[in-house]
């Protein structure tokens, strides 16, 4: 009998496993650096955790503290008493004697944890109190509970996040892709190595992904001496904002209640969802679309950067849910086709089951004639949200985008994405339906068309019909996003009063200072609790499903 080599062996693939622990563990190193250079009420935190000062036991803290931190409005009395007895705790832990600095460091480490917090509280929204999470049975520790408590910057609070999805990372690493991936070698066929090693290549791929967002979040030091974020983190944090901002307006189609965006610089702009974190949505900018030190005279406007609200026009219209807006959506779209020959008792859109932005654009009566623009459906939604969120200023921005590219780009059939010589008429339609009582927002749609006429001489192919039909569309999608009777009340440049593209170009630089920036707080990322094993399949199509997507790229 003649030897061969295994490669169903489990050890060949689970073995594989510690290696991304070891980068997830990596990546929390990495967060350490940052946070440690930053000075951060996080890692203040953090040590005081680590030495032993802050923990709920007989030797540490009064068991009242979890109570305290809830419910006194001045911590300035107790944090005296806690600040004593904790370092009695930190001399009692020493056989040797304490070291006198660190000991006065210790000393004022817990003393600014108390008085930031007490200043957090002071404040903290009255809409807003602080509560303390019971936690999902995970084993989290007192750090865990208590941080939700803390007053972060927006910053702090995105590092964080970049913290817990990490650790979710190692638990679905060692835990669910683990079992699976055992499992599945137990009763292997011919394409379980396949499917291992696709999986294995996304879970690479969001650790990869992850350690980017963390070293471009980097801090530096300046002429001073001091630590001050980079330009890039900067740039980042804006991002990240934009990005919060634009999933305000469809919150209530979305099944999550607070999705955590979470902005980095990239080869393609594209969006990513992750199959074991379902609030989070990765967005990759490319270098070339986000401007730094946009303060400046010379720095032109930072056109590209509204693709952000474009983008999560996709992440929209994949995972939102309106199932309890089906007959709204029926009487719609009957209304809007009402010359067209459509059976609802036969079309997918009357199931009985979920119903989705995909379902929808797979049911118009479309011609046969027009059957691409169904494609389109996606790209055409995705333009609408992002113009509700920042109305002409996005199609100023994708105008900018079209106007970059090849007279050859912009004349080819590229799948899911409207000819570009078509675009910029398909913006105007698209502001034309949002807005079409508002005389100013109807004179800077035409000044789209005259910008764009001026600048190429393409013609898109049967431009009337091919509208005609994609307003329609433009319709449908517009009065499920905002309503029939509701106005521009979700767009961040709302009280903006554009009367041509120069304006907009003006206000696109003043995007820090736009109402409702200086308001935003992200969520917290809260820990997964481990899961058992699935079927390689269903866990490689749930990732493909909600995983490495990459959609809306523009050149």
């Amino acid at each position: 009998m003649s030897d061969y080599y295994n490669f169903h062996d489990s050890k060949n693939w689970t073995g594989r496993i510690t290696t991304f622990s070891k980068s997830i563990d990596s990546n929390l190193k990495l967060l350490r650096v940052i946070l440690l250079t930053k000075g951060s009420t996080i890692m203040e935190f953090s040590k005081l955790m680590g030495k032993g000062l802050l923990k709920l036991n007989d030797t540490g803290l009064p068991k009242d503290f979890k109570d305290n931190m809830k419910s006194i409005d001045n911590l300035n009395d107790v944090a005296n008493g806690y600040l004593k007895q904790s370092t009695e705790n930190l001399i009692l832990a020493n056989e040797k004697a304490p070291n006198n600095k660190f000991l006065e460091r210790t000393q004022n480490a817990i003393g600014n944890f108390f008085q930031g917090f007490n200043h957090g509280r002071k404040n903290r929204k009255k809409d807003k109190p602080a509560q303390i999470s019971k936690g999902n049975g995970d084993g989290a520790n007192d750090e865990d509970v208590y941080i939700e408590l803390l007053p972060f910057e927006f910053e702090e609070t995105q590092l964080y996040n970049l913290r817990t999805l990490s650790l979710n990372q190692k638990t679905f690493v060692e835990g669910k892709l683990k079992l699976s991936v055992e499992s599945a070698l137990k009763n292997a066929n011919s394409d379980v190595i396949a499917q291992i090693r696709n999986c294995f290549q996304y879970i690479a791929t969001d650790i990869e992904i992850v350690q980017r967002a963390i070293v471009q979040r980097v801090h530096e030091v300046d002429d001073e001496g001091n630590y001050v974020p980079s330009m890039q983190a900067s740039a980042l944090q804006t991002a990240d904002m934009l990005a919060l901002l634009s999933l305000k307006p469809f919150s209530q189609l979305l099944p999550e209640s607070a999705i955590t965006p979470i902005t980095f610089f990239s080869q393609e702009t594209h969006i990513r969802s992750l199959p074991y974190c379902e609030n989070v949505v990765l967005i990759g900018i490319r270098y070339d679309q986000v401007l730094h030190n946009l303060e400046a005279d010379e720095t032109p406007p930072p056109f590209e950067m509204l693709a952000i609200p474009h983008e999560i026009g996709h992440y929209v219209f994949q995972r939102a849910n309106l199932e309890t807006r089906r007959n709204d959506i029926i009487k719609i779209v009957s209304e809007i086709y009402k010359d067209e020959d459509w059976d609802f008792t036969n079309d997918p859109i009357d199931d009985s089951g979920g119903l989705t932005f995909q379902d929808l654009s797979d049911s118009l009566p479309l011609s046969i004639e027009n059957q691409k623009h169904r494609d389109w459906c996606e790209e055409i939604f995705s333009d609408i949200c992002g113009c509700i969120v920042a109305g002409p200023l996005v199609a100023l921005s994708l105008l900018s985008i079209l106007t970059s590219r090849s007279d050859n780009d912009n004349q080819q059939e590229e799948g899911e994405h409207p000819t570009g010589s078509l675009r910029p008429y398909i913006l105007k339609a698209i502001l034309d339906e949002l807005y079409p009582n508002t005389e100013s927002e109807s004179s800077v749609s035409k000044d789209i068309i005259d910008t764009w006429e001026n600048s190429s001489d393409l013609k898109p192919n049967n431009k009337d019909s091919q509208l005609t039909s994609i307003k329609k569309i433009i319709s449908v999608f517009s009065r499920i996003l905002i309503g029939e009777n509701e106005t521009r009340t979700h767009a961040i440049w709302s009280s903006a009063h554009f009367t041509n593209l120069k304006e907009c170009v003006d206000e696109l630089k003043s995007i820090k200072t736009l109402s409702g920036f200086t308001e935003l707080e992200p969520a917290h990322l809260t820990k997964i609790a481990p899961e058992a094993a699935v079927e390689m399949d269903s866990l490689l199509s749930d990732w493909i499903k909600k995983g490495p997507v990459t959609i809306g790229d523009h050149d």
